[in-house]
């Protein structure tokens, strides 16, 4: 049996004293091969955990979204929304930030649906915030238009309108910001719903009978004044109404991508641009002819389009044009 005394010889010292360094380096190499392999699975496993919670989150509002429009009142989905929409903004990862717009732009489209009539210019400009952020342009363009055909003097409306239509290329025509016009003070009649002509007429003419009879009893100049000025106003009124009846709404905007205007009603003409008209373009309705409508865009040139390519900015406008004005949801 051999004996250990304790005393090493020149060799087996030198021997010994690298023998644990090299284990040691050994060690360190393996540590980081082994950290390395952890860190790449960890990676892997954050981008798949990452893809799960997103196909999850759409899972469960596709799934969940039914029942809540069913059963939750506008004020309810409108909070939705909101939370949905902050939620959206406090997110760093683009395709996150992006299906968090898509699912508070439903619930805001949903609560438009609940509410019917009693829809808010406010809530038109909530959904077409989310749909810029969904980055879905059509709906947004729709939405800005709508709320501005409640509230024309909506300044939160007009300047998001405005920047949604700087997001389109630069080649496409874009209605001018003419509101303040001569034009459009021609137009001042466009300003007022035809609905409510008739009331305003009305007045003008209970304010005439009202001053002509106090005229009567008083003799006053001044009373005989208001009643001439109540007159002329009834008259200019009846004239307006009977003469030159207000156009019924046909602003329409495009709600698909890539929509070949073309020279004719048929799918086989000639298109008429160099490219496709994208979604979110605004144009005028002047004609419709069984599937096809004859539209004047920003710039004045008249094209045809298919009905289904369109959404009327009047949701009433299903007489005109007989398509769904809803801009289809991001699913």
């Amino acid at each position: 049996m051999l004996k250990f005394d304790g005393q090493k010889t020149e060799g087996e010292s030198q021997s010994n004293e690298h023998s644990p360094r090299q284990n040691r380096v050994k060690s360190l190499l393996t540590i980081d091969n082994f950290s390395r392999s952890i860190d790449d699975s960890a990676r892997k496993n954050f981008v798949l955990e990452n893809n799960a919670m997103r196909a999850t989150l759409l899972i469960l509002f596709i799934f969940g979204s039914a029942s809540v429009g069913r059963s939750a009142d506008p004020t309810e989905l409108l909070r939705q929304g909101i939370d949905s929409y902050q939620l959206a903004l406090e997110t760093t990862d683009r395709g996150l930030r992006t299906e968090r717009f898509e699912i508070a732009q439903a619930y805001f489209d949903k609560a438009v649906d609940q509410q019917g009539d009693r829809v808010t210019a406010s809530l038109w400009i909530n959904l077409g915030n989310a749909a810029i952020g969904a980055e879905n342009l059509s709906a947004a363009v729709l939405a800005y238009r709508r709320a501005l055909e409640l509230e024309p003097d909506n300044a939160k409306a007009q300047r998001n309108l405005r920047h949604a239509r700087s997001l389109l290329p630069s080649w496409v025509p874009v209605p001018r910001d003419d509101s303040n016009s001569i034009g459009a003070m021609f137009d001042w009649r466009q300003l007022v719903r035809v609905g409510d002509w008739g009331g305003i007429t009305a007045i003008a003419f209970l304010a005439f009978a009202i001053t002509a009879l106090l005229y009567q009893q008083t003799n006053r100049r001044v009373v005989a004044w208001f009643s001439g000025i109540a007159l002329v106003a009834w008259l200019i009124l009846i004239a307006a109404t009977l003469l030159v009846p207000p156009t019924p709404q046909r602003d329409a905007v495009i709600a698909v991508s890539d929509v070949i205007a073309r020279s004719a009603d048929s799918p086989g003409a000639p298109p008429l641009l160099k490219e496709p008209l994208p979604a979110g373009v605004e144009v005028t309705v002047l004609e419709n002819r069984d599937e096809w409508v004859r539209a004047a865009l920003a710039d004045g040139r008249d094209v045809w389009l298919r009905r289904s390519e369109i959404a009327m900015v009047d949701p009433n406008s299903d007489q005109l044009v007989s398509t769904s004005d809803r801009v289809k949801m991001p699913s």
